[in-house]
């Protein structure tokens, strides 16, 4: 698969355009006219995260974005914390019909025993396929 951009709309950063990443990173000059940097799950598991700390040195004023499952979040290098523009993205897949849950339902995401997360399905952002129309391949 190519790379692609678009308008980021999964995550806190909506609305910025932004360049995906699909495979291994090595011609940076395709990056720079993005704000945004984001590397699918995919990349970070075939490639690890030396790509993604050159770009946090090289290019301070970028966001860079690794979308992660939850099994990869303690394998995430400590020294990227330290870096105030990287920010991770975990993804939980759910096999239900969440969409019918009503605004002021509830979704908890629970962790370990009385560790949570909980959110109001109201103030949750909801993407669906129309929001990506407008994504395009980078060459």
């Amino acid at each position: 698969m190519k790379d692609f951009a678009g308008i980021e709309i999964e995550n806190r950063l909506y609305g910025l355009i932004t360049y995906f990443v699909t495979h291994k990173l090595t011609d940076y000059s395709k990056i720079k006219e993005y704000a945004h940097i984001y590397f699918q799950k995919q990349v970070i598991e075939e490639n690890g995260y030396d790509t993604v700390l050159q770009l946090l040195i090289l290019f301070p004023k970028k966001i860079i974005t690794v979308d992660i499952a939850p099994d990869m979040i303690e394998g995430i290098p400590h020294e990227l914390y330290g870096f105030s523009n990287f920010h991770i993205a975990v993804s939980v897949r759910i096999q239900a019909r969440l969409d019918l849950l009503r605004n002021f339902d509830t979704i908890k995401i629970e962790y370990d025993d009385h560790y949570l997360f909980v959110a109001v399905v109201g103030i949750l952002h909801k993407a669906c396929p129309e929001n990506y129309k407008e994504d395009y391949f980078v060459e």
